[in-house]
């Protein structure tokens, strides 16, 4: 799952000319915006659009956990969301770490000046 998901999540960024950003979900600029995975994930998969950019940027993130909630267990989306944007782990839960582990390598792939040491 994790490679095709992490396939999907590149995908989104470059169909879409998004960039990745930490420890926010959204940000609209005039050039291009910027979004985190999950978001990333959500517009691609057309769950919501950049339309109504307020709503993302103020982290209404409801409807994009409603439609992942099949998919994704709330405990790995949040582990996903902190080993993305580089917090400290708050769970020792299974589905929480394989979200967090899952984050830190999207973090190494899709972020300019990361590199496998985390620098």
């Amino acid at each position: 799952m994790n490679e095709q998901l992490l396939a999907e999540i590149k995908g989104a960024y470059k169909a879409l000319r998004l960039r990745p950003v930490r420890g926010f979900f959204f940000i609209h600029r005039k050039r291009y915006d910027l979004a985190c995975p999950m978001v990333a994930l959500a517009l691609s998969r057309r769950i919501v659009n950049r339309d109504d950019p307020d709503r993302l940027e103020k982290g209404d993130f409801t409807p994009v956990l409603e439609k992942f909630a099949s998919e994704f267990t709330m405990s790995w989306v949040c582990g996903f969301s902190d080993g993305f944007d580089r917090q400290s782990q708050r769970s020792f839960d299974p589905e929480y770490l394989s979200g967090y582990e899952f984050g830190e390598r999207v973090a190494l792939e899709i972020l300019p000046g990361e590199s496998a040491l985390g620098v």
